[in-house]
């Protein structure tokens, strides 16, 4: 029987052999570059406490389970505490498929964190959650996603069918004019109305500012210095699986900014929201901003985590919903767990580690090198 401890510096190179033994079957990154980015991501972060720390379960002097943990600072009511972010699970193959994990979870929930969180689990991943204590946050699971070039979505959403891939190649023609009706149809679910196109951002010390006072007032509330949030942003940048990094702000007619979005988009791809944040009765302009500057750069459709402030707004503007229940909680403090389940907390992508490059890393090389080249050709927009 083995048991569950927290990762060191030495751990790296034998974590980094069971993540490629997981993840790489199809030629992805080297070993090098896994092994760089444990080290960078999980040791090297800003909030880095060893205290609140990645986790491996060891039997007979070998690692065979892992639990990537990032620590996060946030406030409750004002107060500050301290948050887990659980950012990646693997399990050597030979293992039993239920039990390591579970014991990994179990280790992650009895440590001094006050609130753990994750928004990229799996189905499995979600049961595992649940069965060693923690829940599904249900405000937050749901998905949008806003169609943009309705025939181009359908064909991108096939076209890892092999059996329809050829067929999606000979109808380019047809779904590209079908689209250009379809978003000139008045009223009809694909038009955008008119906005303010969003201005590109840098990150710096201004653009945070703007940023805490484009956040709603939560119960709980993530914590952001300068250095740590030009950290993350320059992380996010790096992913290249979901396409280029977007940073925008919108402005209202007077010239003062009613929101921000930031966001990944490719051609002919569907676009993935990490956070959008909007003044109170702007929000309708900040997501038809949103939505322009997608279509604009060659996106199909824009998606993102569920947004319980959005949500009325999301629905108005023609966005579909679906049911991911990729994002689960756990807190031994009831005033935590109450703010996550009436939606009183601020939790985006940007605050859990779907923005992580894991999913890079797991890519075959040629999958990436195909996104880096995509970056923004010439896409007529429609």
């Amino acid at each position: 029987m083995g048991s569950a401890r927290a990762f060191r510096n030495d751990d790296v190179a034998e974590v980094t052999s069971l993540w490629v033994k997981a993840f790489c079957t199809g030629g992805c990154s080297t070993e090098d570059s896994v092994a760089r980015y444990l080290q960078d991501s999980l040791f090297s972060n800003p909030w880095y406490d060893e205290d609140v720390a990645s986790l491996v379960y060891e039997e007979k002097g070998r690692i065979v389970g892992f639990l990537g943990v990032m620590a996060r600072p946030m406030t409750l009511l004002g107060r500050p505490i301290r948050a887990a972010v659980a950012a990646q699970l693997l399990v050597d193959k030979g293992q039993p498929s239920a039990f390591v994990p579970a014991a990994l979870m179990r280790k992650l929930f009895a440590g001094p964190q006050d609130f753990t969180y994750s928004d990229g689990a799996t189905d499995l991943a979600r049961r595992i959650f649940e069965s060693a204590g923690g829940e599904v946050a249900s405000l937050y699971a749901p998905q949008w996603t806003r169609v943009l070039r309705p025939a181009a979505y359908l064909a991108d959403r096939f076209k890892s069918r092999k059996i329809l891939a050829p067929w999606i190649g000979l109808s380019l023609p047809v779904y590209k004019a079908f689209d250009a009706v379809a978003v000139r149809i008045k009223r009809g679910p694909c038009r955008l109305q008119k906005a303010t196109v969003a201005d590109s951002e840098p990150c710096d010390s201004d653009t945070l500012w703007r940023l805490r006072q484009l956040i709603p007032e939560r119960s709980l509330m993530p914590v952001y210095t300068s250095d740590s949030f030009r950290w993350l942003i320059e992380q996010a940048s790096q992913q290249k699986l979901h396409g280029v990094l977007q940073k925008n702000v919108v402005r209202d007619p007077q010239g003062d900014v009613a929101g921000w979005f930031l966001y990944y988009v490719k051609p002919r791809g569907v676009a993935q929201v990490l956070q959008v944040f909007s003044k109170p009765r702007a929000a309708g302009q900040v997501l038809t901003s949103l939505f322009q500057h997608a279509r604009l750069h060659g996106a199909v459709a824009v998606s993102g985590q569920g947004e319980p402030s959005m949500a009325l707004d999301l629905a108005k503007a023609h966005c579909e919903f679906t049911w991911s229940g990729g994002v689960v909680i756990h807190s031994r403090t009831p005033e935590i767990l109450d703010a996550v389940r009436r939606g009183d907390a601020a939790l985006t992508r940007l605050e859990g580690e779907w923005w992580t490059r894991f999913c890079d890393l797991a890519a075959t090389k040629v999958v990436i090198r195909a996104r880096q080249r995509a970056a923004f050709p010439e896409v007529a927009a429609t």
